[in-house]
């Protein structure tokens, strides 16, 4: 093989090489969690239960009659909810990046939606939600850091 040629080839080799590097490390940047202060050694985390603001959407255009649709909206996700009476409905549940999603109580009586965050510093945020007066009213609870 010429010398020219050789370099050519290496050229080329050295420009995909440093291409897919960049790639994959703005894919990483990109899905990493920030990193958290660590908690003090020995310490359990400590389960924090809490009211949630009120419900930052209005009832669906879209709904039947008698039906409330809320959203609740914080760390780990979104939670759509509809009342048809006494009865509550989960219409959606979307992680945000970092957490994953598990619905653990469906309804009728009161829904209940996991959103378990992974990596360091990994919380675990609970979203209930119940039907009061036929409305969605939500309350969460919050483990880990």
């Amino acid at each position: 093989m010429s010398r020219p040629r050789l370099l050519a080839v290496i050229a080329v080799w050295l420009v995909v090489v440093a291409g897919t590097s960049t790639l994959v490390w703005a894919v990483i940047s990109s899905v990493s969690e920030p990193p958290t202060s660590p908690t003090s050694p020995g310490l359990p985390p400590v389960a924090t239960p809490t009211e949630v603001r009120p419900p930052v959407s209005s009832p669906s255009p879209s709904g039947q009659d008698g039906e409330e649709r809320r959203t609740w909206q914080g760390q780990g996700g979104v939670v759509v909810a509809v009342c048809d009476g006494d009865e509550v409905h989960l219409v959606s549940a979307q992680p945000v990046a970092g957490f994953r999603v598990k619905v653990e109580d469906h309804g009728p009586v009161r829904l209940k939606v996991e959103f378990e965050g992974h990596g360091h510093g990994a919380r675990e945020v609970k979203v209930y939600t119940r039907c009061v007066e036929g409305v969605p009213v939500f309350t969460t609870q919050t483990e880990g850091r």
